[in-house]
């Protein structure tokens, strides 16, 4: 899938909305506004899944060199309109506050400190994704085993303002993910344990130093979703990853996208089915979003049926051409919020 790309319409809309000391420049797909008194830039990114990223940077002085870009604003948006309004809200308030978000005294530590640090916790998963670290961000999303302290972890990540690598401070922020974010899906690991439904444990050296050869070899993101899938081939596909139950979450599809909920009891195999963001059923093509599950029970109420293993108690088995039938049934109705009014066997 091409690349979405930054029209001349966005960038007049932007230049007509800046005040004239912001220079406005078109690449493509980035168009990148610059201060002409201030060591601040800006920029919007098209994505080639037709969103954007809208990110802010100020130039600071670390470490004895000046002029060094450090992330100060970051944001994802679905459409252009909300990526100009990001962009000229942040150029607003980098107007007002006009002084660096970096000096020497920031709380700015090493690697190996935050490795070590979150090996101190409950956390048992941490990875950094690589659309962030790619441009400035150390976002660690982390999980924590149900009765563990998850507010543990952020309250000793808290301690630190950000991380250096290679010489460059990289802000730091934290997130904590439930059983089904355990995947390293177009993230780096930090800390990997060995869990029933995450990856195979890392070790941390061997972690670092990919963190490292990512930032200091400027490695490009693995590319976001943009493959097509058949709907049998990708039943198949969870099925030999050993999934319970497959079904189309009712609320969460419309006549353009379906939203597959997955009970499987391995949150990896979200990296094997992820490189998909359509799905064609029939003769139509939807967008496809995804729902996992790893813990709990599965469940079908208020969803369409599409596959499920013969030995859970409480629901029919559906095969796989049950469950192309259902949707195709579902789907022809108009996709429905309510889709027990089909009579599909057993709703648990």
């Amino acid at each position: 899938m091409e690349s979405n790309k930054i029209d001349e319409e966005i960038g007049e809309e932007v230049q007509r909305s800046l005040k004239i000391e912001w220079a406005v420049s078109n690449k493509s797909d980035t168009l990148i506004v610059e201060s002409k008194g201030l060591p601040a830039y800006a920029q919007i990114e098209a994505q080639q899944d037709g969103s954007y990223i809208v990110t802010g940077y100020v130039k600071s002085n670390w470490d004895g060199e000046d002029s060094v870009p450090v992330l100060d604003f970051y944001v994802e948006v679905t459409d252009a309109e909300a990526a100009i309004d990001e962009l000229l809200e942040y150029c607003q308030v980098r107007e007002e506050l006009e002084d660096e978000v970096w000096t020497d005294n920031a709380t700015v530590v090493s690697l190996e400190t935050i490795t070590n640090t979150i090996e101190e916790t409950d956390a048992v998963f941490a990875a950094v994704p690589e659309d962030h670290l790619v441009r400035g961000l150390f976002r660690v999303t982390y999980h924590v085993l149900p009765g563990g302290e998850v507010e543990g972890v952020a309250n000793s990540l808290n301690e630190f303002e950000g991380v250096e690598i290679d010489g460059k401070p990289y802000p730091l922020r934290f997130s904590h993910t439930l059983a089904p974010g355990c995947h390293l899906y177009r993230r780096l690991p930090l800390h990997v344990m060995e869990i029933p439904y995450g990856p195979e444990g890392v070790e941390t050296e061997h972690a670092i130093q990919r963190v490292r050869e990512f930032v200091e070899t400027d490695a490009e993101p693995t590319p976001r979703p943009s493959e097509s899938v058949e709907v049998d081939e990708l039943i198949k596909v969870l099925a030999d990853a050993g999934a319970v139950t497959v079904a189309a979450d009712a609320d969460l599809c419309n006549e353009d996208r379906l939203t597959f909920a997955v009970a499987i009891p391995d949150a990896t195999v979200y990296e094997d089915v992820a490189s998909y963001d359509k799905i064609k059923v029939g003769e139509t093509t939807f967008e496809l979003e995804w729902l996992f599950n790893c813990i709990d029970g599965p469940e079908f109420l208020g969803r369409v049926p599409v596959y499920a293993v013969d030995n859970i108690g409480g629901i029919q088995p559906v095969t796989a051409e049950e469950g192309l039938t259902n949707l195709i049934g579902y789907i022809e109705a108009g996709c429905p919020t309510r889709p027990g009014d089909f009579g599909w066997g057993e709703m648990r």
